[in-house]
């Protein structure tokens, strides 16, 4: 509707004259309803702009909070004449969807509230049908009008909260579309004039820029609790020194020193500082005040509150402190790890001494390579080389077998023991001669890599030792056998003989003596029945000092014959079986030994197991004759009785070992107690060839 002027002048006019025409009174009201329309819409964009002022205001000295918004959101909804003031929030949903939420919101009386709506929480603006709403806000533009012009999938949502008209203005915090504050009339249709627009939008505006300084403040806020948090919790004493005090110290410099903060504060910081270090101090702190160039790093030793000293590790920086220059300071407590450090140190020199001065060949290498990285000067005399010309070799080029090599480094590599045992192996010298060399080992990493450190002795004095002690035991045997051979002869062939004359004569002694009282004859017959347990000993005892059997019947014929004698004299079952040993000739030695074994064996059996049962098995598997001694009876703990029986001296087990290590065998024994005991024992077969 267009309103007309007070007066209506005529374009056409009489040369002499003007025409006039007297305007009617509909036309003076509809003038007078257009001056109150202005009037009343300068009167709202004076509130407004008043209302924008205040809060303006008010958020310069106060948050942006709940409390704060929803006073200017009523202010603003009176100023406007509007029923009903809120603020949406944008944010994006998990699988990224743009939704919107209203998070505050005044109502006049009489109209309905719509903060606990909840189609309104969380509003997906493209699939709700905004999509014009979405590209007009974020352009910086508003939505304003009459409801009934909007499209339906907008209207649809909006008459649903009793909206007539409506403006929206967007808020923008920074450069991104934060959300938007809008008005609504619910009572009747208006016309939003452009100076309502302009206000409201620099009410938004308003609100945007509110926004933004409370999400600053609270960033500082947040930067600034994690920044106390992380010097509070930090592991280093922070210090912040100026005009030689300390402004500023933390938690851990109170822990470290011992002082409280007020004592830390009040001094002067070189009073913490030992007094020799203290020239030195001084003079980093003016360095660096003066901007010279210097370590940034350094350490110097601290008097706790106890006056025991601490190391300290000093990492400052120049900085400005209440606008004047000061060092910041990072002081870590590092006396432990110094002493760690020290002692470590100090184990390495003597490590290093006792590498230097072992008289055994000491070598470390590399467990994959092989390669040689360290050797002692024992090594060095060993082998003949000089460092650089060792530190140039393998394993494999000092040892005769080679291809034993990996598998003895392997062994100490995957074995679960630190050191574990690996066999003799022989090694060549720089001049081609070589020698036997008892090993010893240790593992540890380095650089993610395994090491072995090695230490060689030359054992042959020891191996020639061991064969001379060797061949003089076989000869002391050997001697032994003669010996008891002898004895055993003397025994048979004397002893026994006489003691069966003795007997005989005993027994005919009266036989032409017809009348001999019955009491005399009582005698002799005990006379003659001790001469025969005589007779039946010195047999025993020379058939246990020499099988009398072995040169004629052999070994095997031999051990049969004592198995059942002893089965028969100790109601022991003996199962007694050969395989392979029939054809064999086996020297004096062997022989003798192996009957010896299986002689002590049944002794402990009789003396010690208490069993009704005996296995004994002798097979020949070239290159060896095997020995296996079992039985049922009570059993023992292997590991105690051994060394109860070196304790004791006891010779049983002891020199079965010895018999066996003398015929360069091998000898396992298991058991445990209630369980038996079995015996294996393997020896080299060594024939006698014909010649």
């Amino acid at each position: 509707m267009a309103g007309k002027s007070i007066y209506d002048q005529l374009d056409r006019r009489l040369p002499e004259s003007q025409t006039y025409r007297f305007r009617s009174m509909a036309e003076f009201e509809l003038e007078r309803e257009e001056r109150e329309l202005a009037i009343k819409l300068l009167r709202r964009r004076d509130n407004i702009l008043k209302a924008v002022h205040l809060f303006t205001e008010r958020f310069l000295r106060m948050p942006l909070t709940e409390s704060s918004i929803e006073p200017i959101l009523e202010t603003l909804g009176h100023a406007a004449e509007v029923s009903r003031v809120y603020v949406f929030e944008n944010t994006t949903r998990p699988d990224g969807i743009l939704v919107t939420s209203q998070r505050y919101e005044w109502v006049t009386t009489g109209i309905k509230a719509q903060i606990d709506n909840s189609d309104l929480q969380e509003l997906p603006w493209l699939e709700a049908g905004f999509e014009r709403w979405v590209k007009t806000l974020g352009h910086h533009k508003l939505i304003y009008g009459d409801i009934c012009d909007f499209p339906d999938t907008e209207r649809e949502i909006l008459a649903a909260q009793e909206i007539i008209s409506i403006l929206v203005a967007p808020i923008f915090v920074g450069n991104q579309w934060w959300g938007f504050i809008g008005f609504d009339d619910c009572r009747s249709a208006r016309e939003w004039s452009p100076v309502e627009i302009e206000a409201l939008k620099t009410a938004a505006n308003v609100i945007g820029a509110a926004i933004q300084r409370k999400q600053a403040e609270d960033a500082l806020l947040h930067s600034e609790k994690k920044y106390r948090l992380v010097v509070e919790n930090a592991n280093e004493g922070i210090v912040i020194t100026q005009d030689g005090r300390l402004k500023f110290v933390n938690h851990q410099t109170t822990e470290v020193s011992g002082y409280s903060n007020e004592e830390l504060k009040t001094a002067s910081f070189l009073d913490f500082v030992h007094p020799d270090d203290r020239d030195m101090v001084i003079q980093h702190h003016l360095n660096r005040l003066s901007g010279l160039e210097q370590p940034s790093v350094y350490s110097f030793r601290m008097i706790d509150s106890n006056g025991e000293t601490k190391w300290i590790r000093n990492n400052g920086v120049i900085i400005e402190w209440e606008g004047r220059p000061a060092t910041l300071n990072f002081l870590l407590d590092y006396t432990e790890r110094k002493k760690a450090s020290d002692a470590l140190a100090e184990s390495e020199e003597k490590y290093r001494q006792l590498f230097e001065n072992e008289s055994d060949a000491v070598m470390i290498f590399d467990a994959e390579t092989l390669q040689f990285e360290d050797a002692n000067p024992a090594t060095l005399s060993l082998f003949g080389y000089s460092k650089p010309e060792f530190l140039a070799l393998t394993v494999e080029d000092i040892s005769v077998e080679k291809g034993k090599t990996r598998i003895s480094v392997d062994k100490p590599v995957h074995s679960g023991t630190q050191h574990p045992e690996v066999p003799l192996r022989h090694f060549r010298r720089k001049d081609s001669t070589t020698f036997p060399g008892e090993i010893s080992t240790g593992k540890f990493i380095s650089g993610r890599r395994h090491k072995i450190i090695g230490a060689v002795r030359d054992i042959t004095t020891r191996i020639q030792a061991e064969d001379k002690i060797r061949t003089l035991n076989q000869q002391l045997i050997k001697a032994q056998e003669n010996e008891r051979n002898r004895i055993a002869g003397y025994l048979h062939d004397h002893v026994a003989q006489d003691l069966s004359s003795l007997k005989i004569g005993l027994e005919t002694l009266f036989d032409n003596h017809w009348e001999m009282s019955d009491d005399i004859k009582s005698k002799i017959g005990d006379m003659s029945k001790m001469l025969q347990d005589s007779i039946i000993a010195v047999r025993d005892l020379s058939y246990d000092l020499h099988p009398s059997g072995m040169d004629q019947l052999g070994l095997i014929r031999t051990v049969y014959q004592y198995c059942d004698d002893f089965s028969e004299k100790n109601n022991v079952s003996v199962d007694f079986y050969t395989a392979g040993m029939k054809d064999l000739k086996l020297d004096f030695d062997t022989e003798i030994n192996l009957y010896r074994l299986i002689q002590e064996s049944l002794n402990n059996v009789k003396k010690h197991a208490h069993a009704d049962h005996v296995t004994i098995r002798i097979v020949a598997s070239s290159p060896n004759i095997i020995l296996r001694i079992e039985d049922n009876g009570k059993g023992f703990d292997v590991e105690s009785r051994l060394a109860r029986s070196l304790q004791e001296k006891c010779m049983g087990l002891s020199s079965m070992e010895e018999r066996v290590s003398l015929l360069n065998g091998r000898m396992s024994i298991k058991s445990q107690p209630s369980k038996g005991t079995r015996i294996l024992i393997e020896v080299p077969c060594k024939e006698i060839r014909d010649d």
